[in-house]
């Protein structure tokens, strides 16, 4: 899921129109928020909702623009979601960005723990952001199923599935203990049987494994290895998040993009495209005062 122009647009007018978007706000993403409030305005305004299905057609669009011509909405109202949302001021300088809601909340909570292990440089912050936020869009949860996903994305995701035909596959991903403990057994520390689906990615960069589990539990004081649902205290993971990125050390930066590449490798473990690409178009989210 990437940011998209003309969903951040539906999402202001959704804003405006009063069907509010409190946990994930305007992000340009496309998730479950915003499908659900979208798929309210069109029942409310009796706009048929296929199969439970939710898209931004136009007979949607031409009504949602009429609504908010209707209610008298001015160039000032639009502004104040378009421009940066939050400014963070640092030890080094200022930090803005376009998240709100609780993303915003998190993205605080992550600067405060950055400044607590001694990173205020606000390049460097802004480019572990980057990586932070094309993991989970600064929403502490559990990994996700695969069920919904394409044969095609889960075989270029996880090597192990390659070698399955598309009917093993199928039945596979609908089995959400099954699939994590094919892909991630006897791997980053998964050695019993029921391990991979135990030890999922969790927080805000998605710790996954349980030799990550038991090593950061440790340098963060919390036995998250028998109690792995811990990670998903917003305050434990934002800890995990920052130790782990800061684990080769900070360097001094003077370009957010080379630094974002730095903590993208970092985050995945080697060098992978994919991962710079995202955490790059995450940067853009970004700026520095």
């Amino acid at each position: 899921m990437s940011f998209k122009k003309d969903v951040e647009t539906f999402q202001i007018a959704l804003e405006l129109l009063d069907y509010k978007l409190p946990v994930y706000g305007i992000d340009g993403l496309f998730g479950p928020e915003t499908a659900k409030k979208l798929n309210k305005f069109k029942s409310d305004n009796e706009i048929e909702v296929p199969d439970g299905m939710s898209t931004f057609d136009t007979i949607t669009k031409d009504l949602m623009v009429k609504k908010v011509i209707d209610k008298n909405i001015t160039d000032k109202d639009i502004e104040q979601y378009v421009t940066p949302t939050q400014t963070f001021t640092t030890l080094d300088g200022e930090v803005k960005h376009t998240y709100s809601g609780r993303a915003s909340k998190n993205i605080q909570t992550l600067i405060d723990v950055m400044v607590k292990n001694g990173v205020t440089d606000p390049v460097a912050q802004v480019a572990m952001l980057s990586v932070i936020g094309k993991e989970t869009h600064f929403i502490n949860k559990k990994e996700r199923g695969y069920q919904n996903t394409s044969n095609e994305r889960i075989r270029k995701k996880f090597k192990r599935t390659r070698s399955l035909s598309d009917e093993e596959l199928e039945k596979l991903k609908k089995d959400y203990d099954g699939f994590f403990n094919f892909v991630y057994n006897e791997r980053i520390g998964n050695n019993d049987d029921t391990d991979g689906s135990k030890y999922v990615g969790r927080g805000f960069n998605q710790l996954t494994g349980k030799s990550n589990y038991s090593k950061y539990g440790k340098i963060v004081g919390m036995d998250i290895v028998n109690n792995p649902d811990i990670m998903l205290d917003d305050n434990v993971a934002a800890e995990v998040a920052v130790k782990f990125l800061i684990k080769r050390g900070v360097p001094t930066f003077s370009d957010p993009k080379v630094a974002t590449i730095y903590f993208a490798d970092v985050n995945s473990g080697s060098p992978e495209d994919s991962a710079r690409e995202n955490s790059l178009r995450e940067l853009e989210k970004f700026d520095i005062d």
